[in-house]
This record gives C-alpha cells, sequence and structure tokens, in this order.
C-alpha cells in the first residue's frame, strides 16, 4: 500500500496501545493519535516516497510470472497490487479477491447495553497507485478461465 488514513478515536487509539501498533508504526505515530481530537482522519506514509532500488549483484535476468485469483487477500493482495503498479511481473490468473483500497485494521467494541461484541474497520489502505479514489481488485495481464498454474507453466517454458 501506499498509505493508510486512520480514522481516530478514543476506542481506536485504545486498539492502537493494546494490540501493540508502537511496534509497527512508532512512537511518533501512537503520540500523534494521543493528542488528536475524535474523528480525526491520522495520515501514515510508508516509507518516504518512492525509491529506485539498486540492482544485486546476483539479479534474476529471466521471465517471471505471479499467480492470482479470488482467494488472493491480504498481504498478497498488497504483493500482487505493487507488482502490477510497478510492473514488476507478470500476473497470470484471474482478478484478486479484494480490492487495491481497502479498509483494515479492526477494532473491537462492545455495545453497552446488550453487551453484543462487533468489530469495524478503522483504516483506509491506499494501493500502490496512491489513488484513494479507486477501488478495483488487481486484474491480472494474462487472464485464464482453467488451471493457473498449468498455463503458467506452458507459458515460462515458452518465453
Amino acid at each position: 500500500m501506499s498509505r493508510r488514513l486512520w480514522k481516530h478515536s478514543a476506542a481506536s487509539e485504545k486498539t492502537l496501545i493494546n494490540q501493540g501498533y508502537r511496534d509497527y508504526f512508532g512512537e511518533n505515530f501512537i503520540q500523534k493519535a494521543r493528542t488528536s481530537s475524535d474523528s480525526t482522519i491520522l495520515e501514515f506514509e510508508i516509507g518516504d516516497g518512492f525509491i529506485t532500488p539498486e540492482k544485486p549483484t546476483y539479479f534474476f535476468e529471466g521471465k517471471s510470472c505471479l499467480l492470482i485469483g479470488a482467494g488472493t487477500y491480504s498481504s498478497a493482495n498488497m504483493l500482487a497490487d505493487a507488482m502490477a503498479t510497478f510492473d514488476i511481473s507478470t500476473l497470470i490468473g484471474k482478478p484478486t479477491g479484494q480490492w487495491t483500497t481497502d479498509f483494515g485494521e479492526m477494532a473491537e467494541f462492545t455495545l453497552p447495553n446488550t453487551k453484543l461484541p462487533f468489530t469495524v474497520a478503522m483504516t483506509l489502505d491506499v494501493g500502490a497507485d496512491a489513488n484513494a479514489d479507486e477501488f478495483h481488485p488487481v486484474f491480472p495481464d494474462i487472464p485464464t478461465e482453467n488451471d493457473a498454474l498449468s498455463f503458467a507453466r506452458d507459458w515460462i517454458l515458452k518465453q
């Protein structure tokens, strides 16, 4: 993902602290949350912008592909989105089961009168293209209707 928009509330702050997010996002983010009023949208940038990595000494130069489909979710979906956005590999299969911009980081709440527990998403995670207005799955470069693995094996051998 390129960035995360986090809706702040007293309940989300409690989740931040109780679920160990300090280790993931750092003390500065926790302090920003603690000093923000309810309903504030906190923005968490992933890194300091795009970088061009240095090519390692032993870099694979051949063709590669990534198989995706309706069961591609969460971190695997983020990986597929980044690979598609930055044209890193050929994607083969069917559209992923999750949008590139999605909602996450669940907070648990309990209704005060009925004591029924429920969870709600606290974040909007923006896809690798940094466009928060785009809601779509990752689409394959080469769509397949049948066995994507068999197709990918044949495709790689022909390259």
